[in-house]
């Protein structure tokens, strides 16, 4: 064990130890940061797009251009009568013999087409595992003949802690939907009085992309006792949709209403 965030007499501090940091946060996707203008592109022409000032966080490496700074990537000509989708990637490439990691941008061109074209792939690989060249895709091109129709960026903006924080309401359903895919909702539901069991329906804020999503139940600080209520591994795939699920409560009163606190967790893409 290595105390990382400690003196050591010698500098020992390693880009994989910060990426190992990064990724507990950020995970191993890729998302573009809230800062400066988040890598914003600006067509100037049909082969000149520059890329202004931000950051992208990807498999834990940061990568940046330079505050108050554009980066400027140059596309191919484009053919009459032809469409294209090239892919622009943040290219990371590690010199192991002189152990030496740098990042650009690179433009892989797609194959022109009269319709549908199809934009290429980049280079798959884990920078955490040692792979000398790993491709991060950044966005595809358009071209429509000699001219850049638009520009589709592929990673997501990361919110800010302050972002997830303003989603947290004091009371009530709520949901935050993370870059990498991930889908926490919550909320609280009463079971009526009456009853010494019952089952209800529970309507999500929003559809997961499947019915694999995990449930947990507790009871609420406002609610009355519950003795047997179901338990997340008592909520199976067939008591869930994407956008609701089932849940039976048993209680050892038929007085006041039964409040509980539920919680799902699963993925919106």
């Amino acid at each position: 064990m290595e105390l990382v965030t400690g003196r050591a007499g010698v500098p020992h501090i390693t880009s994989q130890q910060h990426r190992q940091m990064h990724q507990g946060i950020w995970g191993e996707e890729a998302y573009i940061l809230s800062t400066g203008n988040m890598l914003e592109p600006e067509v100037q022409s049909s082969n000149k797009i520059l890329i202004k000032d931000g950051a992208l966080m990807f498999q834990g490496a940061l990568f940046s251009v330079k505050v108050g700074t554009t980066d400027e990537i140059t596309i191919n000509n484009g053919n009459q009568g032809m469409k294209r989708k090239d892919l622009v990637v943040v290219r990371y490439t590690y010199d192991q013999s002189q152990n030496i990691e740098k990042a650009e941008w690179k433009v892989i061109q797609g194959t022109p087409a009269e319709s549908n074209p199809v934009a290429p792939s980049g280079t798959s690989g884990d920078i955490q595992a040692g792979d000398s060249v790993v491709d991060c895709p950044f966005m595809i091109v358009n071209l429509d003949g000699i001219n850049v129709t638009g520009v589709d960026i592929i990673p997501e903006i990361s919110p800010t802690i302050s972002d997830l924080i303003g989603k947290l309401p004091d009371e009530g359903d709520g949901y935050i939907k993370f870059p990498d895919g991930t889908l926490i909702q919550w909320g609280i539901a009463h079971f009526a009085s009456g009853k010494t069991s019952d089952t209800m329906i529970i309507d999500l804020p929003v559809a997961f992309a499947n019915n694999t999503y995990s449930v947990s139940l507790a009871k609420s600080s406002n609610g009355h006792t519950c003795t047997n209520l179901v338990e997340a591994s008592g909520v199976g795939n067939s008591e869930k949709t994407a956008d609701s699920f089932k849940v039976t409560g048993y209680f050892n009163t038929t007085s006041y209403n039964k409040s509980f606190n539920w919680q799902a967790i699963g993925r919106w893409k």
